[in-house]
């Protein structure tokens, strides 16, 4: 497992966007999904890694239904599970109005242990043709078990598995060896997609504003790798 500080500056977006390994990205789209499973391992993981992309296919009528896994009562700093979980139902509820919500409230930080929980709840949703979920090699204990269980659940539903990273840009360089180049795939953000992504993500002050002269949890370098013409998808072959 990878280790890093959410303090630390982290890789700056600019070395990120310049890097010549996008050339080799393919564009994407997201068409004729009837129903996709959105899922975050905390609050805010659904809006910085697949808000513009929820917006969007919510906007084409697809049925959207965003599981959280844990309340993020564990952060350093905002872990309120009751302001975040307010926090998080007010971010859906701008990326797609009306979107089912499944609040799973499993341990912040234990997810790893609570796989089988995870994996019975996402089972037990009717079917869907897409789930998106956090990266496995994201970093972060709770994003590779919600990515181990999405594949999963994934697989015995025949649905295209969509993995987002978020940490990633943070600790790792475009260089890396950890990055999946190969397997990455690009959405286009639309203007609308974007304005609906940023409402979404100001829907969480508690991890985005400074309290106390405390650096907040998602400071301004780590935000802009969030504002690019694109959202970034690991695609597992199939």
């Amino acid at each position: 497992m990878v280790s890093f500080d959410h303090r630390d500056p982290g890789t700056s977006e600019e070395e990120w966007t310049s890097s010549q390994h996008w050339a080799s990205v393919p564009w994407a789209d997201a068409r004729d999904i009837d129903h996709v499973i959105v899922l975050a391992a905390h609050p805010d993981d659904e809006t910085l890694g697949a808000g513009a992309l929820t917006s969007r296919l919510h906007r084409a009528g697809t049925r959207v239904t965003v599981v959280l896994a844990t309340r993020g009562e564990a952060a350093e700093r905002g872990g309120d599970a009751i302001v975040r979980t307010a926090e998080f139902y007010e971010a859906a509820s701008i990326l797609a109005p009306g979107c089912d919500i499944v609040d799973l409230g499993l341990p912040d930080g234990r997810l790893g242990e609570h796989e089988l929980d995870l994996e019975a709840a996402l089972i037990g949703l009717a079917r869907a043709d897409l789930i998106v979920a956090p990266w496995r090699g994201d970093g972060h204990s709770d994003h590779t078990a919600c990515g181990a269980v999405a594949a999963l659940a994934a697989a015995s539903s025949a649905a295209i598995l969509l993995e987002y990273p978020v940490w990633m840009w943070h600790w790792a360089s475009p260089d890396d060896a950890d990055v999946p180049w190969d397997d990455l795939i690009r959405v286009p953000v639309s203007p609308i997609d974007r304005a609906a992504k940023r409402a979404a993500l100001a829907s969480y002050p508690s991890q985005t504003d400074a309290g106390d002269g405390v650096e907040p949890i998602l400071h301004r370098g780590m935000l802009s790798h969030f504002e690019r013409e694109w959202e970034t998808f690991v695609r597992s072959p199939e």
